[in-house]
């Protein structure tokens, strides 16, 4: 996470090179005190560091740097949490509290893998059930503000999506999926700006197909009830 940058006027791609061969060899060596010290003659007070970014661009590098460690991690947690779900569940039905190793690695393996299933085009409302109940016969405190966000996202794109082909069949139905699950997530979503786009296909799609419907056509009929229906929801 020790990243240090330079910036400075180019001086041309002789100066360029000879740069670039000098931190290299110092680099390799080991010797990463003494590459600061030769940044710091290079680029004078023009240094900068992850401290330097946005906050969002310093959340996406963080997130690349440690998406190894935490693959680690989580394959370590993932164990522990497999290998000990029963004697888990049997203390939890007698209603004693978890030791906190126990609960500690449920916590991260039942939330990392619910905001999976959430953030997922095709949702599984069957897996994401399996994972509520768990998460409830193990007396797991979900990471709600972190799969409500998982999930919104989610949703908005799907939306999008939906906005740009109202009468592609599968992001309807991924649309009606994710409306089916609303209710049975155990904390409330922020579907404003998914229900803005609804009601842009309502006013732009919506209308032309209600009269084709009107008129006998059974399939801007079936799109229709569909729409309504999702409405609805």
């Amino acid at each position: 996470h020790n990243l240090n940058g330079g910036v400075r006027k180019f001086l041309g791609e002789e100066a360029y090179r000879i740069l670039v061969g000098q931190t290299v060899e110092t680099f390799m060596r080991a010797e990463f005190p003494e590459v600061l010290r030769f940044m710091d003659r290079h680029f004078g007070e023009s240094n900068y560091s992850i401290r330097s970014l946005f906050r969002d661009e310093q959340r996406k590098i963080l997130g690349r740097i440690l998406e190894t460690t935490l693959g680690e991690a989580e394959a370590i947690y993932h164990q522990l949490y497999e290998n000990h779900t029963p004697m888990m569940r049997f203390i939890t039905d007698l209603h004693i509290p978890l030791p906190r190793a126990f609960q500690a690695a449920a916590e991260f393996v039942l939330n990392g893998q619910l905001r999976r299933a959430l953030e997922q085009e095709d949702l599984d409302i069957e897996r994401v059930g399996n994972l509520l109940s768990a998460a409830l016969g193990e007396g797991v405190t979900l990471d709600t503000a972190t799969l409500e966000y998982a999930f919104r996202q989610n949703l908005e794109s799907i939306a999008e999506q939906f906005l740009a082909h109202p009468t592609e069949s599968r992001f309807l139905q991924r649309l009606q999926t994710a409306a089916d699950l609303l209710p049975r997530l155990p904390f409330k979503v922020n579907v404003w700006k998914i229900q803005n786009i609804y009601y842009k296909v309502l006013q732009t799609v919506y209308p032309e197909h209600l009269a084709r419907a009107e008129q006998g056509e059974g399939s801007a009929r079936a799109w229709v009830d569909r729409v309504v229906d999702l409405g609805r929801r």
